[in-house]
């Protein structure tokens, strides 16, 4: 019998994998807008959750097969609480940057 953390592993990837296959990333136009820059982390934030999902999936399978050993907490929020705090910080720093320029050059 296989232990059904096992198949939510494999269905997290799988939904990662239709997830980036889907995706259009977001182009920036020549001169891009605080808006855009917004798209892009929406797109980060996208892909953050499904690739949390599966590393929770995977802190559950091990965590369950090897008792008393696996943190689960370290297992959360990885790639969004990463990104969080360094990617998307400066991306919308950089969004804000743009909305006082174009509220400037009004």
């Amino acid at each position: 019998m296989t232990d059904p953390r096992y198949s939510e592993v494999c269905a997290r990837l799988k939904i990662l994998a239709v997830t980036a296959a889907g995706m259009i990333p977001t182009k920036l136009p020549l001169e891009p807008t605080s808006s855009d820059m917004r798209e892009i982390i929406k797109d980060l934030e996208v892909i953050a959750r499904d690739v949390d999902a599966l590393i929770a999936a995977y802190g559950s399978y091990i965590a369950a097969n090897v008792s008393g050993y696996v943190d689960q907490s370290l297992f959360k929020d990885q790639l969004g609480g990463a990104l969080e705090g360094n990617a998307l910080y400066t991306i919308e720093e950089a969004a804000e940057m743009l909305a006082e320029e174009m509220s400037e050059a009004v």
